[in-house]
């Protein structure tokens, strides 16, 4: 059998994966709620999406910190 992912969340990561240069990566405010433990960042910045009908505000993963409390 075979399964994909569909669906507007997987074309929005699709979208800001493909504004991510090499080594880089975004995340959006959902993914950092859950991770903002654990990650430094840059400060958010908005980036108009193909296929996205508004700017959508990411944020740059600068490092990991390991301090997960949680």
């Amino acid at each position: 059998f075979d399964y994909s992912a569909i669906g507007s969340v997987v074309n929005l990561a699709a979208r800001i994966c493909g504004e991510a240069r090499d080594g880089q990566t975004l995340i959006d405010f959902n993914v950092h709620a859950v991770v903002a433990p654990i990650v430094e960042c840059e400060a958010p910045m908005s980036i108009p999406l193909k296929g996205i009908r508004h700017p959508v505000t990411v944020l740059n993963v600068l490092r990991m910190t390991g301090e997960d409390k949680g």
